[in-house]
């Protein structure tokens, strides 16, 4: 066998974050785990509500649709500098699968008076899941940082 010029460190670094969210319909849910994010990002409270953002998103499974709804909010992050204070969503089931609509709501990113939080590259698969629990809903999924 041959010896590598290299070895994973794999406590060397943390680079993810855990999230458990739960909520007593998928409305609250969903609100929440956008919510989740936005506090990881920046201190929300020192955002103002200037601008929107209109979210409609369907997808197969609930995971999915979840899974996309906090996608957009790194990717609006990352490609307008768009911090999300608040959610406004609603989600359905559709024919086929579920969908959401709604809004982001906030503004842009001002380093001047914003303080920058982790800087979410992306929402994982890993351990991702939306579910039904006794009291509720229940999601759970892993942020990569």
């Amino acid at each position: 066998m041959q010896v590598m010029p290299w070895e994973y460190l794999e406590e060397e670094a943390i680079a993810d974050i855990g999230i458990k969210v739960t909520g007593k319909d998928l409305n609250e849910l969903f609100r929440d785990a956008c919510l989740s994010i936005a506090n990881l990002m920046t201190d929300p409270s020192n955002l103002d509500e200037l601008m929107q953002k209109a979210i409609q998103f369907e997808e197969k499974s609930l995971d999915l649709l979840l899974h996309t709804l906090l996608e957009e909010m790194v990717y609006l992050k990352d490609a307008e500098l768009f911090f999300v204070k608040n959610v406004e969503l609603h989600v359905d089931k559709e024919n086929e699968g579920y969908a959401v609509k709604g809004k982001f709501v906030g503004d842009l990113f001002d380093p001047e008076n914003d303080k920058i939080g982790n800087d979410i590259k992306a929402i994982t698969m890993h351990d991702f899941y939306v579910k039904q629990v006794d009291n509720g809903w229940e999601a759970h999924f892993i942020i990569d940082i």
